[in-house]
């Protein structure tokens, strides 16, 4: 694996296998919150609640579904502004959103990730020549908005919750 953890080369089934390991290992973090815990701000970053980290990852799985049927069809794939940018901006669109809706999106997101990831091959995902966004092979991208994701958020989510049962 690489410094992100991502596999030198890896199987559509292996890197489904591995979103939803690790995808039920974070979203098992919230499950015993009340709507309170989950919507306080600040929560697990100084700024967001679990709500928001719940739309935040919801928000880039969904931006990937979008951006890898484009890059298929050998668009190139860039962005206005930073991450940063478009963080903010997912921020701003789900921060008055009901927390059930977040939920019920999350919840759905790891079916419409699965449905995409099953439209590729693994040659797709891990030859450059093939496709590629941002330079790399798709499984960084794929990596980076799925389980690379989930790990970003994974100690400070702990820790919030860790504080709530202390």
């Amino acid at each position: 694996m690489d410094e992100h953890g991502v596999e030198p080369y890896i199987t559509i089934e292996a890197l489904l296998e591995r979103t939803k390991r690790e995808r039920s290992e974070l979203a098992a973090l919230w499950r015993n919150l009340n709507d309170a815990q989950m919507t306080a701000r600040p929560g697990p970053q100084a700024d967001w609640s679990v709500k928001d980290l719940i739309a935040h990852i919801s928000w880039w799985e969904a931006a990937m579904c979008d951006l890898i049927p484009r890059a298929i069809a050998g668009d190139t794939i860039a962005f206005e502004g930073t991450v940063d940018d478009a963080n903010i901006s997912a921020f701003e669109e789900s921060r008055d959103a009901p927390l059930d809706a977040v939920l019920e999106e999350f919840d759905g997101g790891l079916a419409q990730v699965a449905a995409l990831l099953r439209t590729l091959s693994d040659e797709q995902i891990n030859d450059a020549a093939i496709c590629q966004i941002f330079g790399k092979p798709l499984r960084h991208f794929i990596a980076a908005n799925t389980y690379g994701h989930y790990a970003d958020h994974l100690d400070d989510l702990r820790a919030y919750v860790e504080g709530i049962r202390a």
